[in-house]
Order: structure tokens, then C-alpha cells, then sequence
């Protein structure tokens, strides 16, 4: 007897089709929830540093497997700020663009990085020590590119294994783009007052 989650002749299950789409409903959610979180934010009444506090607390907020959060900007107006949920792990300059790990392998390739495992990880072996010993197991690094042509990048970090999925990545993707976005807005301004 064939299950309803398996493959059925003739198409996918409806089982799964109605999973997929009760997903793409949460994420698109979720969006909506960021997108009105973005939108509240008063430029002018915001430093940058406040503006990255804000973006990485949305990232926490709307990826709710992630137990920190870092944003850093790179160049010359480069910024950065940590948001930690609790005190399991310190990611300490864990996410800086000096130093070889996912955060800057996304900052040269332009394309999020997903770590599902730190304890199967080997492409940054200080990295990958470092994380570990302050309890990071799983990471998810998004690039972030400004319009004036500054770069930066959203890191989630988690101290479960494989703690983000499909959807996590998706929504921090999306988080990234938005911050990318504030973060533009936020250095025109400051450069006009």
C-alpha cells in the first residue's frame, strides 16, 4: 500500500502540495510581517548603528530558529552591531569580513551560505573553532549590497543543528534585501544632513 506522502503516478501527493503550499503561505507571512516592520522605521530619527540594531532584531524576530544575529557593514563607513537572544553562545566577531568563515565567503560570492552543521563543517577550520566554542552549531550569512555601492552582511547564528531550513533562509534572504535597502536610505540621509 502507497502512503499519501509518497509519489503517486500521475503527480506529487496531494499531501504534499498542501505542505508546500501551507509553507509558501507562512513565508509569505512572514515577509508581510518584515515588510511592515521596515516600513515603520523613521530614518531621520535613527542613527546608523540604531538602524543596524533594528534590522538584526527583525532578523531575530522573523527567523525565530536563529539565537543571534549580526549585521556589519565593510569599507570605509563600515559598521557593525551583535544582537545575542540569550547568553548560549558569544559570536564575538564571529561574523567580521576579515575573517574566513560563511559570513565572508557570502560577502565575495554575493549569495547566502548555509552552515547546517558546525561539527561537519571544514571549508574554515578557525572559524569553524571559534563557533564551536562559543556554542554556535548552524549559521545562515547573507550578503547585503547598497546602493552606493557599500557591502555588508545579515549572519543568523543558532546553537542547534541544522536549525534552519528552506523557509528560514528564504525569509532571512528577505531580510537582507530589506536591510539592504534601510541601510542605503539610512547613509544617504546622514550624507545630506
Amino acid at each position: 500500500m502507497k502512503s499519501d506522502l509518497g509519489q503517486r503516478a500521475g503527480g506529487p501527493s496531494p499531501v504534499r502540495e498542501r505542505l508546500a503550499q501551507q509553507a509558501d503561505s507562512a513565508t509569505q507571512e512572514l515577509k508581510g510581517a518584515v515588510s511592515d516592520s521596515f516600513a515603520r522605521f523613521v530614518i531621520s530619527d535613527n542613527s546608523l548603528g540604531e538602524a543596524l540594531r533594528f534590522a538584526a532584531g527583525v532578523a531575530l524576530r522573523a527567523v525565530p530558529s536563529a539565537d543571534a544575529a549580526a549585521v556589519s557593514l565593510t569599507g570605509k563607513r563600515s559598521a557593525e552591531v551583535e544582537v545575542n537572544t540569550g547568553d548560549r553562545m558569544d559570536i564575538s566577531g564571529l561574523h567580521r569580513a576579515d575573517q574566513r568563515g560563511p559570513c565572508q565567503k557570502a560577502l565575495e560570492d554575493g549569495s547566502s551560505q548555509v552552515v547546517a552543521s558546525m561539527l561537519s563543517e571544514n571549508r574554515w577550520p578557525e572559524f569553524t573553532n571559534a563557533a564551536l566554542y562559543n556554542g554556535v552549531q548552524s549559521v545562515v550569512a547573507c550578503p547585503l549590497s547598497l546602493i552606493d555601492g557599500g557591502q555588508g552582511i545579515l549572519c543568523l547564528y543558532s546553537s542547534r543543528e541544522g536549525a534552519f531550513g528552506a523557509q528560514d533562509v528564504a525569509v532571512a534572504e528577505f531580510v537582507s534585501h530589506r536591510t539592504s535597502v534601510l541601510l542605503s536610505n539610512v547613509r544617504a540621509y546622514e550624507s545630506a544632513a
